[in-house]
């Protein structure tokens, strides 16, 4: 009977102590738990944003190669050069256009092609460094006429692992389509261009709003990584066809006069 308070008094402490641990093993269970799901929903949202940002890149990327070969092909001396490519076969002035864009660009643009309205490739250049060896068959750069509409063509495969696709201009004259300009992209720069740069693993990327724009700045590299914001302002520009069809409406159709006097398909060389 004399052990039987210090027994019992064991049996108290060792049942309070295994209280004790429990309550901190679930709080310890409870903090790991909100902070894993603290962490993963930190890195959900960083990824998400960082993926927008890099899609919205590639989207202003390519609206500019679009509007850039548009400018190109709206020239007034673009469009005489045309005029007299279908009037007497000379396609020398058209070439000097097309390489001194190719040359005056270090967008990404790897190869471009200027076809006639029949879809007959009247130039064609590379940009260094050379795309490696593949079917130009992989283009269908006839289909991509007979479409007769400027946007996104196709994606081809150059090698495995290695992709290209394809920018297509539609040449106008007045109302009338003329001919098409085709730009061949290469994934891998584009890769090189957009991906390489933004850190992925790290959580140092910041967000910074400057008005219509957000960005994302690598804490790593301190690259600067622009895209519209979702909060961009209803006043924001954005193009406008109303002028382009006034302007369409408003111009001579020569082409009228280019099929009449369609010429026949030059000789090689």
């Amino acid at each position: 009977m004399k052990h039987l308070p210090k027994r019992l008094l064991r049996f108290l402490m060792g049942l309070l102590l295994t209280v004790i641990l429990a309550m901190l093993a679930y709080a310890i269970y409870n903090t790991y738990n909100a902070y894993t799901k603290m962490v993963v929903e930190q890195q959900q949202e960083h990824l998400l944003i960082t993926s927008r940002a890099v899609s919205q890149n590639l989207s202003l990327y390519i609206s500019e190669q679009l509007r850039d070969v548009d400018i190109l092909i709206r020239t007034p001396g673009f469009q005489n050069a045309f005029q007299r490519y279908y009037e007497d076969g000379e396609s020398q002035s058209l070439k000097e256009y097309v390489l001194s864009y190719l040359l005056a660009q270090h967008q990404g643009v790897s190869r471009i092609y200027l076809l006639d309205l029949e879809g007959d490739v009247v130039c064609r250049y590379n940009q260094y460094p050379f795309l490696e060896e593949f079917s130009e068959s992989l283009l269908r750069l006839q289909e991509l006429s007979d479409r007769r509409q400027s946007g996104l063509g196709d994606v081809f495969r150059i090698s495995p692992q290695h992709y290209g696709f394809t920018l297509v201009n539609g040449i106008m004259s007045g109302n009338d389509y003329v001919g098409t300009v085709v730009s061949v992209m290469d994934m891998e720069t584009l890769y090189r261009r957009f991906i390489v740069p933004l850190d992925i693993h790290s959580s140092g990327n910041i967000i910074r709003s400057r008005g219509c724009w957000d960005s994302i700045t690598s804490g790593t590299s301190g690259t600067w990584t622009p895209f519209p914001s979702t909060r961009a302002c209803a006043g924001c520009w954005r193009p406008s066809t109303a002028g382009r069809r006034e302007r369409r409406a408003a111009a001579p159709s020569p082409t009228a006069s280019f099929r009449r006097r369609r010429r026949s398909p030059p000789s090689p060389g």
